[in-house]
């Protein structure tokens, strides 16, 4: 038996999304941690960080429009660096100060 295949086993991204949506602290934290990544130049998981933020918090289609992208663009810029490019910093920094509003 795979690890895909064992019941047991959960994907970390849904845990995070489970706590963050049950969270508002945790969600918080979430918000406060990608900034800080972003400060020390941890652009690839400041995005990551975002994109648990944006989906747990709902606010992927308003995202999406701040960055003028679709929301599957808005996921994937954010979700996977090697496999669809990363987010800029421009865009990251835009992105922090929307959601502190």
């Amino acid at each position: 038996m795979g690890k895909q295949d064992d019941p047991r086993l959960r994907d970390i991204e849904e845990v995070f999304l489970e706590r963050a949506r049950e969270d508002p602290e945790f969600l918080k934290v979430i918000l406060d941690e990608a900034e800080e990544l972003l400060a020390e130049d941890e652009v690839g998981t400041c995005g990551a960080m975002l994109k648990t933020y944006i989906v747990a918090s709902e606010k992927l289609t308003d995202a999406a429009a701040l960055l003028n992208k679709s929301e599957e663009e808005t996921a994937n810029l954010l979700g996977s660096p090697g496999k669809h490019g990363a987010a800029s910093r421009g865009q990251l920094e835009k992105l922090i100060e929307f959601l502190k509003l």
